[in-house]
Parts: structure tokens; sequence; C-alpha cells
């Protein structure tokens, strides 16, 4: 039987190999195809452990940030109490205030 080697895309060129050689490309497809299946594996594994870590700390983190905020929109408006007036932003290059 002779065995050869045959360009996929089908310009007829076909390289002779040994059966020896036919074998280890049989063995190594083989082995390639495993290692394929186990990257997609990897990749399906990886990609729901990414999107579990997102739903379980969303959550806290935005908790902790809410708290920050709260925390920190408390010392704010502590500081200038005192004045009676809060800035509030920037209109025409000067601060507007709010009265508390």
């Amino acid at each position: 039987m002779d065995t050869y080697i045959q360009n996929p895309y089908g310009d007829g060129l076909r390289i002779p190999i040994t059966e020896k050689e036919f074998e280890e490309v049989k063995q190594a497809r083989a082995v390639l195809t495993a290692a394929l299946a186990m990257e997609q594996c990897y990749d399906l594994l990886l990609g729901n452990y990414i999107e579990l870590d997102k739903e379980l700390f969303s959550p806290a983190v935005i908790q902790t940030t809410c708290n920050t905020m709260a925390l920190q929109s408390t010392e704010f408006r502590r500081v200038f109490a005192k004045s009676g007036q809060i800035p509030v932003g920037p209109q025409n290059g000067k601060f507007l205030s709010c009265y508390l």
C-alpha cells in the first residue's frame, strides 16, 4: 500500500511517506486532538471561574465603594457644615453653593 501526504487545499501534490512516518503522524494527530480537548476544557473552566468571581465579589465591591463614598460624603458635609454651604460644582469657573 502506498502511503503519502496530500495537500488539503487540492493542488494535487502528493508527498510519499513511509509506513513508520504515517504511524508517527497518526499518533501525533491523536495527541494534538487530546491536547486541544484539554485546552478547551481548561478555557471553559477558567471562564466559569472568572464569571463566578465577578458575581461573588461585585456586590462586595459595590457595597464597599458605597460605604466609602457615604463616609467621604459625611466627612465632606461635616467640614462644610460650619459655613452652612456645600460647594456643588464648577459653573463658569466658579463654585455654586447649596444650603444644608
